[in-house]
């Protein structure tokens, strides 16, 4: 059954699928126009009769049409306005059109400004972020640095194990001694050997591998900074300054420094070679003073042979009983250059084994650039892939004099079995190649960045085996002129941190050390990673820490006077080494002032922590002004060349510290030097003024104690005063207003104090004296008393609440004394009273007038101490 089906649904699908043919239906090929006309014609010729009407509503109901409801409803149709569109469409509207374009462009133009706006505050916000951060920061870390009692050297067991030693403590004291050397030659805009005055120290010490290792970082640092040599401005401070910024001389400068520290390998292994020879004088047999040429062969022969007399290695290519690739390698390794092309040329049948060697040799030690050709380039490659890669066993000196003369095997990064750290670093700087046109092909290319990325990707304990000498892997960092990560790895260790510190110095006075683009944003860390990838040393961190080594050297078993030239001389060293961070100044081709900055802030902070800061700023004299202190020799070092300078850089800043720790004295000296002698008024009438403000003593003790402290402040305070009057340039100077102030501000403590005494009638006399509080019930006398009060010092003004009270309180007691049954009757009592309640008038009479500038508290407390009396008043009418 359902086969039938889908039969016939198959074979009706086919059915719809077959072509119309053209003879069944006529194409229409007629417009809507035609159609209606034909149409209309058509109907023309047949007239409609009624038979006819009926048998189409009969034909049409047959096949389910309603002709009758499809006639009603066409004719409830209103066809009158079918075509017509409802709305006027003003197309031609410009006046609108305009207006709606305006409207259009003004919310556009708003949204835009918005948009503008959001995206301005958003950016100020987070500018005014970071730079809130970077002050937070900043002020977090000073004051970090300036409550740290104890320095990273304190903290260090080595430190606190080695500071009491005499050792210890001669070699900080010795190094300290050099450092005004250089820069009293800095203030004379001369050159200092500080490599040499450093290295001296290092022979001073007794000879032990440790010292010795130091002395040959010091021949380095001598190789790479050239100190037999100056640049162009004949001084050798900051001779690599360059190297810093992208100047177009820093290839160049940067091809003589790795050809410094090749050449100081090359001189470091003819030492020794030398020393070997005098080792072993008796076996080798080098005889008197021969020339490098017969002296490498001998050691050659010494080191290279087994005790039989054969060679060590059986891939040695032996001629005439030399092994001649390595003869030629250590020729080349010690630097005879030289002797070595003439040895090739001298010698070319010895190099049959390789025929062209002798024309590669040759092309390539006769160029200065150390570049072959090309053809010849390609041709050393090919004898390279040979040797390297062929069946039989090459000499491995051989490969290496290839691999160095065709730049051969660069992505190699071992050194083959033979060699040690010098000479495989010998290898990869002579494989070097800097400059700033780039080779021709990618493979080509090793230079500077690539070694010390190389360098960075081997672990330090691959140079030092044990960890027991950091001065290996520091010294290869230093031959890839690393020198920020050097500092920063040597300093990590305990035990060489005070090298650390000092090679950091020589490196930085030749301008060889990175510090970073925003010193004042500093951050704990001394390595710091900039944005361009490339490492930075916080030099002045560095410093500022190690000048705390001072503070931990004891003078133990002095007298007091040798302590305080021993804490003086502190000063003096500590002083120097933060002179050190003005190498990095604009005046020494630097892009910003900043370190000088530091130095100023640094050498602030030694001053608020000395006990004698005279020694330091200098004393006042009133004949001769300020005489000199430590500061003054060299003022030309931290960006100071007037009086007036060394008063905003270093006074006022320190003064206003000064006044915010409360040492108001210390403040008061430095304003003197400054010679702004109403600044000191006002520090003294500040403190004055913080005296009135402590809360009341609640002990006899602590009574006695502030007691004694305000008497005190009013003595210095009125002995200032006196020593200004004396000197009439000085005294005419002070405004008068502040010598008021001082005046009545002490008035207010001494009355205090007798008030506390229990004097009050000579309290109120103190009082009334000053001129400030009103005694008598004079409406005159109030009222000038009132308008005074609007021109007072703030000093006096904020203190006369607390003044009011206290007398309020004084004649409350006396009130309550004189009123009492005892003495209520007497005449003289009586007599007493009235004047109290006087003064009682007066008092609230004034603070009447004065009242909106009274806290509320206060105006309370005096109307409650009037209730008071007048409740007395009264109990004792009679």
């Amino acid at each position: 059954m359902a086969s039938e089906i889908f039969k016939k649904l198959y074979e009706s699908s086919k059915l719809l699928v077959q072509p119309v043919h053209h003879d069944q239906l006529p194409v229409l090929e007629r417009g809507l126009d035609q159609i209606d006309t034909e149409t209309r014609r058509l109907f023309g010729k047949n007239k409609a009769d009624q038979e006819q009407t009926a048998h189409a509503h009969f034909f049409l109901a047959q096949n389910g049409i309603n002709t009758q409801d499809l006639t009603q409803k066409l004719d409830a149709m209103d066809t009158a306005q079918i075509f017509q569109p409802t709305d006027t469409i003003n197309d031609t509207d410009v006046e609108k059109y305009l207006e709606q374009a305006h409207e259009r462009s003004i919310i556009e133009a708003i949204e835009e400004s918005q948009r503008n706006v959001t995206i301005d505050f958003e950016e100020l916000n987070e500018q005014m972020m970071e730079d809130n951060w970077r002050t937070t920061s900043r002020r977090i870390l000073e004051e970090y640095d300036h409550h740290q009692n104890t320095s990273v050297f304190e903290d260090d067991k080595f430190i606190k194990s080695t500071t009491m030693t005499p050792s210890f403590r001669q070699r900080v004291l010795d190094y300290a001694t050099i450092i005004p050397k250089l820069n009293d030659a800095r203030v004379a805009q001369k050159d200092f050997p500080i490599v040499e005055e450093f290295a001296k120290l290092s022979k001073s010490v007794d000879s032990d591998r440790i010292h010795d290792r130091n002395l040959d970082i010091w021949k380095l640092l001598s190789s790479l900074v050239g100190v037999t040599e100056s640049n162009e401005n004949n001084t050798l401070e900051k001779k690599y300054s360059q190297l810093q910024q992208d100047d177009p001389n820093m290839d160049h400068m940067t091809r003589q420094l790795i050809a410094a520290a090749k050449n100081w390998l090359e001189k470091e292994y003819t030492e020794y070679i030398d020393d070997e020879l005098v080792r072993h004088a008796r076996d080798a047999k080098a005889g008197g003073v021969p020339s490098p040429a017969h002296r490498i062969r001998v050691f050659m022969n010494l080191k290279f042979k087994k005790g039989s007399g054969e060679w060590s290695d059986p891939r040695y290519e032996v001629v005439n009983g030399t092994a001649i690739w390595t003869y030629l390698y250590l020729l080349i390794r010690s630097g005879h250059s030289k002797q070595a092309l003439q040895y090739v040329k001298e010698n070319e049948s010895l190099f049959s084994s390789e025929p062209q060697f002798v024309h590669y040799f040759t092309e390539y030690m006769e160029s200065p650039e150390r570049r072959l050709r090309k053809a010849t380039y390609d041709a050393v490659v090919a004898d390279y892939q040979r040797l390297e890669y062929g069946q039989q066993n090459a000499d491995p000196y051989k490969l290496i004099l290839y691999r160095i003369i065709g730049r051969c095997g660069l992505n190699k990064k071992r050194l083959p079995e033979i060699g040690t750290t010098e000479d495989y670093m010998w290898l990869q700087l002579s494989l070097v190649r800097q400059t700033m046109n780039g080779e021709e092909y990618g493979y080509q290319r090793y230079n500077l960045h690539d070694i010390q990325n190389l360098i960075l990707s081997f672990k330090a304990n691959e140079f030092d085996n044990n960890g027991s000498n950091p001065r290996n892997y520091f010294m290869v960092l230093l031959l890839t002129l690393q020198f920020e990560r050097a500092i920063n790895y040597l300093y990590k260790n305990e035990k060489t941190r005070l090298e650390a510190v000092h090679f950091a110095i020589a490196l930085a006075y030749y301008g060889l050390l990175r510090i970073p683009e925003n010193p004042l944003t500093r951050s704990i860390d001394l390595l710091v990673i900039e944005n361009d990838e490339r490492p930075s040393l916080n030099f002045a961190r560095l410093i500022y820490q190690y000048t705390r080594i001072f503070a931990t050297i004891n003078n133990n078993n002095t007298t007091t006077q040798q302590q305080d030239q021993n804490n003086t001389l502190k000063e003096q060293y500590t002083l120097n080494y933060l002179y050190l961070l003005t190498l990095y100044s604009d005046r020494q081709h630097h892009d910003s002032d900043d370190m000088i900055s530091l130095c100023h802030q640094y050498i602030r902070e030694l001053v608020l922590g000395s006990k004698d800061p005279k020694i330091i700023l200098g004393a006042r004299s009133p004949e001769q002004g300020r005489q000199r202190g430590l500061l003054d020799t060299y003022k030309y070092l931290i960006g100071i060349t007037s009086e007036r300078g060394f008063i905003q850089a270093i006074l006022q800043p320190l003064a206003e510290k000064y006044t915010q720790e409360g040492k108001y004295s210390e403040a008061v000296f430095v304003y003197e030097l400054t010679v702004d002698y109403n600044k000191v008024v006002d520090i003294l009438n500040k403190q004055l003024s913080d005296a009135l403000q402590q809360p009341p003593a609640t002990d006899p003790d602590q009574t006695l104690r502030r007691r004694t402290s305000d008497e005190e402040i009013i003595n210095f305070s009125l002995g200032r005063l006196a020593d200004y009057e004396k000197q009439q340039h000085i005294g005419a100077h002070i405004k008068d207003s502040k010598k008021h102030t001082v005046q009545v501000l002490i008035s207010f403590l001494r009355s205090r104090s007798l008030y506390e005494e229990g004097l009050y009638e000579q309290a109120l006399q103190v009082i009334y004296q000053s001129g400030v509080i009103p005694l008598q019930d004079d409406f005159g006398q109030v009222q000038r008393a009132a308008e005074q009060f609007e021109r007072l010092d703030e000093g006096i003004s904020k203190n006369v609440p607390d003044m009011l009270l206290m007398v309020t309180d004084m004649l409350l007691k006396l009130w309550t004394t004189f009123t009492g049954p005892k003495l209520v009757s007497q005449p003289a009592a009586k007599e007493t009273v009235s004047r109290i309640e006087e003064h009682i008038r007066a008092v609230l009479s004034f603070v009447g007038m004065i009242q909106f500038k009274m806290p509320a508290d206060t105006i309370t407390k005096l109307n409650r101490a009037e209730m008071m009396m007048s409740a007395h008043t009264h109990t004792y009418t009679p």
